[in-house]
């Protein structure tokens, strides 16, 4: 399994460094308004040096609706890295100071290449997302054992995809954005919900092949407790509560087990 992470090698670089730490203390400046992109979370863009990422603001625990946004952005980001997943890397930002009603902490998410456009703007010209459409039918198989094992509930928005070309090769290139709402969104403090259904394929267009879909169930299976608590355990209680990461760490475990009978009759067909 592989070949999905087609970003641009400074932010493959920082994805390897960024897997080794919640937060890498790097100073972010903003370069829109808050609540100026699309979106329910007010969020903006932010620049450091030559990167520039998506900041997602998160309510604290302590919060009157303490869904941990940005923690979930960071632990689904560290997890598609350890699978090889198109899920662009993600960095925890504690803003520290901040004006009027904005929130101290964020997840910041890194362009993850150019050009670039969301999928509901390529479907707007047939001929392009006509291309890039055989190439994503992978990576959507692939997202969707991700994204069922994560319970992922907003995964079929045509904001939540951005895809382009590769300028220099002219192959297709793809990023799977926005897991605000997975894990605790719907589970809250636990217990955490079995899997009830599939989520997916996105887009909607592609046929799911069936070995993309079994590898990668496979390897999600190979996760180790261990491995799991060590994600989810390292973010900093100030981002989410202790009993979210205990809901977390019970659900991811327990999930990874259900996939397979839960995907069972798509792993029979590979296309």
């Amino acid at each position: 399994m592989g070949g999905f992470r087609r970003f641009d090698a400074v932010v493959e670089a920082c994805a390897a460094e960024w897997r080794k730490v919640a937060s890498t203390g790097l100073d972010w400046v903003p370069i829109s308004l808050p609540g100026t992109a699309l979106g329910t979370m007010a969020g903006y863009f932010v620049q450091h040096g030559e990167l520039v990422g998506f900041a997602k603001p998160s309510r604290g625990p302590n919060a009157a609706n303490p869904v941990p946004v940005a923690a979930h952005e960071k632990i689904a980001a560290d997890f598609a890295y350890d699978l090889h997943l198109p899920v662009p890397p993600v960095d925890l930002w504690d803003r520290a100071t901040r004006k009027g009603n904005l929130y101290q902490y964020c997840a910041v998410s890194l362009v993850p290449f150019q050009p670039l456009d969301k999928w509901e703007t390529l479907l707007r010209v047939p001929a392009a997302a006509d291309r890039l459409l055989p190439e994503l039918a992978f990576a959507a198989s692939a997202m969707l054992a991700f994204d069922t094992w994560i319970d992922n509930l907003d995964r079929i928005n045509s904001g939540n995809l951005l895809a382009g070309e590769d300028p220099d090769h002219g192959t297709a290139r793809y990023a799977y954005i926005d897991h605000a709402n997975s894990l605790t969104y719907g589970w809250g403090d636990g217990p955490p919900a079995r899997i009830a259904r599939r989520v997916g394929p996105y887009p909607d267009q592609v046929t799911p092949d069936g070995r993309t879909i079994g590898e990668t169930i496979a390897a999600i299976e190979a996760l180790s407790d261990d491995h799991i608590a060590q994600v989810v355990d390292r973010i900093p209680e100030a981002f989410i509560s202790p009993p979210r990461k205990a809901c977390m760490r019970a659900g991811l475990c327990r999930r990874r087990h259900d996939l397979r009978g839960v995907l069972l009759g798509l792993t029979a067909s590979s296309q």
